[in-house]
């Protein structure tokens, strides 16, 4: 395998039947607000280097975890009608481990929109890195394209999103399957 699909799974063996493949987009970032005011010049900006969410972003993202949590990770457990998803909600619980597998981009929103699902308010921090959460990947192949001009698309450093949340400090994302320490997938050209 490249680094671009690396296999998860021993050699020779399938993916296991059932297997049900979640797809989420960030929530709403600093270029998304940027380009309703200064349109496609958002995307192009220095000041939009690697963006993060908004207040707004952070929102949708804690309210997906809320749902995820209170339906389960495959959609068939149902929330009684007069529940709130607040209401059945389990304090601490990480919808984390409902999963086998998670892969997610390494931009900065990406990161943030998945933190925010994976563990809400009220997940210890220390148990982030405990053996009982699957593993958690983030890859260069899941970056949001366009990678020409964009800067919004490019990575910070391998070392700096370790820094923040790698399983190597003590963090919930494993960035050991990154394709190199810089950004090479992004060009400035």
């Amino acid at each position: 395998t490249s680094a671009h699909s690396p296999n998860f799974f021993p050699s020779g063996t399938a993916i296991p039947s059932g297997t049900m493949l979640h797809c989420v987009r960030h929530g709403l970032a600093e270029h998304n607000v940027l380009f309703n005011e200064i349109g496609e010049e958002a995307y192009l900006s220095d000041c939009c280097f690697d963006t993060s969410l908004v207040d707004g972003g952070v929102e949708q993202a804690k309210a997906l975890g809320r749902e995820l949590n209170v339906l389960g990770a495959s959609g068939l457990a149902e929330v009684p009608a007069k529940r709130s998803v607040e209401e059945a909600l389990p304090q601490g619980c990480s919808v984390a481990r409902k999963y086998d597998l998670i892969l997610v981009s390494p931009l900065s929103r990406t990161l943030q929109t998945a933190e925010h699902i994976l563990f809400p308010e009220g997940f210890p921090k220390e148990d982030r890195s405990k053996n009982e959460l699957p593993p958690i990947f983030a890859l260069d192949a899941l970056k949001e394209w366009t990678q020409g001009l964009h800067t919004t698309n490019k990575r910070k450093l391998r070392s700096e999103l370790e820094q923040k949340c790698g399983t190597s400090h003590g963090g919930w994302c494993d960035f050991s399957l990154l394709d190199s320490e810089d950004d090479e997938m992004w060009s400035a050209t």
